[in-house]
């Protein structure tokens, strides 16, 4: 049976996707088989698909080009290892799935790459779960170890709300099977954020949650029976929200802000570092941490830190398209009750642009793409998928 090169070319993202799930991380410290076959997987697609430039991802490419060379001459001033230029420059690239995203021509293929993160956020969750021994009594503290990296990939909270999504418009059609198998992997995905006490992740959830009942349930009275039963769980399971607050009090923003402004005062100490940034590999002295690194927990901060005053610039554009394009989904949302599964996507972008370093992950860059295409218009067909 004849294949089309869109779907051929969606289904290798998606495996290439399953292979993260099963056998890579977030940021993988090392290049391994896992990595390997995930190159060659990204890669086939740019040899299949036609077309795969129009205006739109012409510009947006030209702006990562841009930032690649303001990375590597900023390396090269300030003679950074190769080693350490390649760990900068590789999760950079992910950026540019674009290409392959804004040129898959059918909707389902897509969606497809869409059920690919949600499998990378369920073996995340699975392979974090098994890792720990489980017991909420110690929310956020005890379960930290090797694999707690793996709930603060991007891909875990969209899966979260991806399935969320998923199983009101499954219970919208009547299918209760889809609904259940969905509610339990919303649930699945939730209980490994309450392991790790993710406040953002968590924030967010319930707050797409409430959206989507606002926007699906109809009835006035079974919103506020619903509401209800939902403040009743939260009421007879206070204590885990009382370690989550007690977390909030204790840590705060864990001294993001001090880095941020430990940044700030590295690149404006010399001009030159202003206008290109410390490049590809380049590191600053992170009071927080007592000792030089190369990543900050904030997407502007590192563009700074990277580019110069320019990555400043292009990163405070992105935030604020994304902040407009959010607003926007949500503001219908809430006056027309009609939500799309794209707003999920930038949901899930939103801890990794503000409070960790994980737009740095393949997932992001697909999420970030994936966001663009549909924000800026690039992708001009209909959204058929509710």
């Amino acid at each position: 049976m004849f294949i089309s090169r869109s779907r051929l070319s969606s289904g290798l993202i998606t495996f290439a996707l399953i292979i993260l799930g099963l056998f890579s991380e977030t940021t993988p410290s090392a290049f391994s088989s896992a990595e390997a076959a995930l190159f060659i997987l990204l890669a086939t697609p740019y040899f299949l698909l036609d077309r795969l430039m129009n205006n739109q991802v012409y510009y947006v490419c030209s702006v990562l080009l841009l930032l690649i060379f303001l990375g590597i001459i900023g390396s090269m001033k300030n003679d950074v290892e190769f080693s350490y230029l390649a760990r900068d420059l590789i999760p950079f690239l992910f950026f540019f799935t674009i290409i392959l995203i804004a040129a898959l021509d059918e909707e389902n293929n897509i969606i497809i790459i869409m059920y690919g993160m949600l499998f990378v956020g369920i073996a995340f969750s699975l392979r974090y779960i098994f890792s720990i021994d489980m017991q909420l009594v110690d929310i956020g503290g005890k379960f930290f170890n090797d694999k707690h990296y793996l709930m603060q990939d991007p891909a875990c909270l969209f899966a979260a709300l991806f399935s969320i999504n998923r199983m009101f418009w499954c219970l919208k059609k009547g299918q209760l099977l889809l609904t259940t198998v969905f509610l339990m992997i919303s649930l699945l995905i939730t209980l490994a954020f309450l392991l790790m006490g993710i406040r953002a992740a968590l924030g967010i959830t319930i707050f797409y949650t409430l959206i989507l009942i606002w926007c699906h349930v109809r009835s006035n009275v079974l919103i506020l029976i619903i509401n209800c039963f939902f403040i009743y769980c939260i009421y007879m399971n206070v204590w885990i929200f009382e370690l989550i607050i007690q977390k909030f009090y204790d840590s705060g923003l864990n001294n993001k802000d001090v880095e941020a402004l430990a940044v700030i005062e590295y690149v404006t100490a010399e001009l030159d570092t202003l206008l290109l940034g410390v490049g590809f590999g380049g590191t600053f002295y992170n009071p927080v941490y007592a000792e030089y690194i190369r990543y900050t927990h904030n997407f502007i901060t590192y563009n700074l830190l990277k580019f110069g005053i320019v990555g400043l610039f292009i990163a405070t554009a992105v935030l604020m398209l994304h902040i407009y394009i959010l607003c926007g989904k949500l503001l219908n949302a809430i006056l027309h009750k009609r939500i799309d599964t794209y707003t999920s996507v930038s949901l899930a972008m939103i801890p990794s642009m503000y409070l960790q370093p994980t737009f740095k992950s393949l997932t992001f860059g697909i999420l970030f793409s994936l966001f663009l295409v549909r924000g800026l218009g690039i992708d001009r067909r209909c959204n058929t998928y509710p």
